[in-house]
């Protein structure tokens, strides 16, 4: 599941929670900033379909239509709408101008894709997201995942030694690099990652080792 990235500030939280329904002021109904932090603490309490409808009405009034499209696309992500999510990224990547807010709505959207099986189109916003911060450990492991699934081994045996340059003490791109090499006809590559692996605590990669590097390991 994708995780939540909202980009609005506790101030919402506070102002939301202090003041009853009463004390809003009339104006206060027409202002998209109040529809986005309603939204916004309707989703830190886990109700995704009312923060939807809340960002709805924030989008309707034309303000902060970034922001507002990226939170949604969040909220429709955790109700599992991947397509609706993507939308929303797409949108609000036309009115994103900070690198920050670009980096991490294109990750989002590769993650989106991803659920969606539009691995192509995942790639593609990796991609774009290690460009803007060329040590971001997830964007190299899922844009290798990615590749794995459409059979390009080399591609992502080269994403999970970047990812290892990133975090040496990442066991999970040990193990998946050394499933890859195996499959590339590198055993003894490949069982030294999963040893690899192994010493770094997975210990679940026993009976991958079993099977793919018998006793040789």
């Amino acid at each position: 599941m994708i995780k939540k990235l909202l980009t609005v500030g506790v101030l919402f939280v506070v102002f939301f929670n202090g003041e009853s329904k009463s004390q809003e002021k009339a104006s206060d109904a027409d202002s998209a900033q109040y529809w986005w932090g309603k939204g916004y603490v309707s989703a830190v309490k886990g109700d995704y379909e009312a923060a939807i409808v809340d960002y709805n009405k924030s989008i309707q009034l034309y303000g902060l239509k970034g922001e507002v499209y990226y939170d949604r696309g969040n909220a429709r992500a955790e109700l599992k709408n991947y397509a609706g999510a993507i939308e929303d990224y797409t949108n609000a990547l036309k009115y994103l101008i900070d690198d920050p807010d670009k980096l991490k709505t294109y990750y989002v959207r590769g993650m989106a894709k991803i659920e969606m099986l539009d691995l192509d189109g995942a790639i593609a916003d990796l991609t774009e997201v290690v460009k803007l911060s060329p040590n971001h450990e997830e964007a190299f492991y899922y844009r290798a995942t990615a590749k794995d699934k459409l059979k390009d081994y080399r591609g992502a045996i080269e994403d999970f030694t970047k990812v290892i340059e990133i975090n040496p003490q990442s066991s999970r791109a040990y193990k998946l690099r050394g499933i890859e090499k195996i499959r590339l006809r590198d055993k003894q590559g490949g069982c030294s990652d999963l040893s690899m692996a192994s010493e770094l605590g997975d210990t679940k990669v026993a009976s991958v080792m079993e099977k793919l590097c018998g006793s040789s390991n």
